[in-house]
């Protein structure tokens, strides 16, 4: 119920796609609907979505082909507005798990978008961030990056084409999102190089705009895991205790604002073996994260996760510790992304392998 409020939220306030004119897309002529016309549908539309927020998916996908049979003939089938409500219904299908329907549903909405518009219009940007949100609930994370990577393409050309400062605005605003996305990805897949460039970017750019918050907090944390994949170990060193001495000199309450530091330390210290070291360092982010947030929130169930793979790498007597944090993580990851999101599988896996480990013999 919590994701499908935030989806109507998003829906609603329109952040999940910055819109754009009917004049931005080279479809068929169309009569403009009369008010009468404005009304039914605006009213159609809000009764799908609210449906949709309370579960009720079989009702709203009725509703929804409603309105978009009366977008067809109001304004066609090709048109901007018509192929938004399209893919507004498509999201609802993901929590029926109806993930063929919606790829193939999804596909044939791109598939007139960069026909009518161009690969790199703004409404065929909308579709591949969907395709690419699709194929990660499917842990699908090769095909994941494919989209992400064509999404980021899309978003530049898109802010550049834009003539408003409002509407670049908000074309550049996801942009760093979708870097840390896929950033997430490419580390899965084994790209560590490129991983720390999205990584690195999107870091930059909110950094520049002078944000903080939890996704600036993440990208730094993927930048990490991409430099010691590829044993950047006295870079990372070096750029923690720059900014711990930054941010304690700047900053009264310096001790908050490093717990990403804290993190990167943790990781990096795990890299290396020395994992007594890093379990410190994951207990002080963990104190660190249930001072402002609950056990639910994602941050404080990665910790749980990376401090579940830090006791598991240690002696035997840490083990039944170790279980307990994976299945605290893995419980939270499924509840809130599903069982087959890439974070919870990562966290089936962990709990997994140390059950297994804590079966095997004791070593005499």
């Amino acid at each position: 119920m919590t994701r499908n409020l935030y989806h109507c939220f998003l829906l609603a306030v329109g952040l999940m796609q910055p819109e754009v004119s009917s004049a931005q897309i080279k479809s068929k002529p169309f009569r403009e609907p009369t008010a009468a016309q404005w009304a039914e549908m605006s009213a159609l539309n809000k009764e799908a979505e609210e449906l949709g927020c309370n579960s009720r998916y079989d009702e709203s996908e009725a509703k929804y082909r409603v309105l978009i049979a009366m977008r067809e003939r109001v304004c066609g089938a090709d048109h901007v507005d018509t192929l938004k409500i399209r893919r507004d219904m498509v999201r609802w299908w993901y929590y029926q798990k109806r993930y063929a329907e919606a790829e193939k549903e999804l596909r044939s909405i791109l598939a007139v978008e960069e026909r009518v518009s161009g690969r790199e219009m703004p409404c065929a940007a909308h579709t591949r961030q969907e395709l690419g949100e699709l194929m990660l609930r499917q842990g699908k994370d090769f095909e994941a990056a494919v989209e992400l990577r064509a999404t980021v393409v899309a978003l530049k050309r898109n802010a550049k084409m834009a003539t408003l400062q409002f509407s670049r605005e908000a074309w550049n605003s996801r942009i760093p999102y979708t870097k840390l996305q896929l950033s997430a990805v490419l580390l899965r897949c084994g790209e560590h190089a490129e991983a720390e460039v999205e990584a690195s970017e999107a870091l930059a750019m909110w950094e520049k705009a002078g944000g903080n918050g939890p996704a600036l907090d993440e990208a730094r944390a993927n930048m990490v895991k991409a430099m010691l994949k590829q044993d950047k170990y006295v870079e990372l060193e070096d750029q923690r205790r720059e900014r711990v001495a930054l941010e304690n000199r700047v900053r009264r309450d310096g001790w908050r604002e490093t717990r990403p530091e804290h993190h990167n330390m943790a990781l990096s210290f795990d890299a290396q073996g020395l994992h007594v070291e890093a379990e410190k360092e994951h207990r002080i982010v963990l104190a660190m994260c249930r001072c402002e947030m609950n056990d639910e929130q994602l941050e404080v169930l990665h910790t749980f996760l990376d401090l579940a793979r830090c006791l598991r790498a240690q002696d035997e007597e840490r083990w039944k510790e170790a279980l307990h944090y994976a299945q605290k993580a893995e419980k939270g990851l499924v509840k809130t992304f599903g069982a087959l999101h890439a974070f919870s599988t990562e966290a089936t896996q962990v709990r997994e392998e140390i059950e297994a480990a804590r079966k095997q013999p004791a070593k005499q």
